[in-house]
């Protein structure tokens, strides 16, 4: 990634962070003549030094399903969470939970592209005379278009501040936990103010007016 921005650009926007000139900083990444995911990559680092964990860890999570999915994200994406301290809470999360979280990331065009390839796979093994095989692959391909539906029903959140997870819309309910900063949630049912968390499951309940970024 170095090797595509000249080491003048990069000795600038370090004297821009030492300096806190963060306006300035945003500027030159903008400016510069590179690939997008590339300059992505060197905002979340900027808003990583200003202290926008979150911004930055959004910014890396979009970058894993849109083309740079390299071993450089995958480091900034860990080292993010360790300073948030939800690398290990995320790291225990159900099997089920994960799925979720992370089909949320994917782009639906991933989900279209991949129903409509399983029917015409199915379609040609059916053509063949190949019943049991077409048969299997037409029935992926619904579980696909299934789950497409399932996803788009929910919304992925970050959740921007810790928060009080209580077992009920209101704070005369149990204290249950507390919701870390950074961690991504679905949230479904409405209360009021309140919210329902359903997604992580070991995070389930209701939290009240919760800032949250899309």
């Amino acid at each position: 990634m170095r090797d595509k921005i000249k080491d003048q650009q990069l000795t600038s926007l370090n004297e821009y962070i030492d300096t806190k000139s963060w306006d300035l900083a945003d500027k030159l990444i903008k400016s510069w003549d590179v690939e997008k995911p590339i300059k992505e990559y060197n905002l979340a680092y900027l808003k990583f030094k200003q202290g926008l964990e979150v911004d930055a860890l959004m910014i890396l999570d979009h970058l894993k399903y849109s083309g740079m999915y390299s071993k450089d994200v995958r480091f900034a994406n860990d080292e993010v969470k360790k300073s948030l301290d939800i690398y290990f809470i995320e790291e225990r999360l159900s099997p089920l939970d994960k799925i979720v979280l992370e089909a949320k990331l994917i782009p639906q065009d991933f989900f279209i592209s991949g129903f409509l390839s399983l029917v015409i796979i199915g379609s040609i093994f059916l053509f063949l005379r190949k019943k049991i095989f077409g048969s299997l692959i037409i029935s992926l391909s619904f579980i696909f278009l299934t789950s497409l539906y399932f996803l788009g029903q929910y919304e992925l959140s970050y959740n921007l501040e810790e928060k009080v997870v209580f077992s009920g819309p209101s704070k005369i309910f149990e204290q249950i936990q507390v919701l870390p900063r950074g961690l991504k949630v679905i949230m479904t049912k409405e209360d009021a103010d309140w919210r329902y968390i359903e997604y992580p499951k070991s995070f389930q309940g209701w939290i009240y007016q919760p800032k949250v970024s899309k």
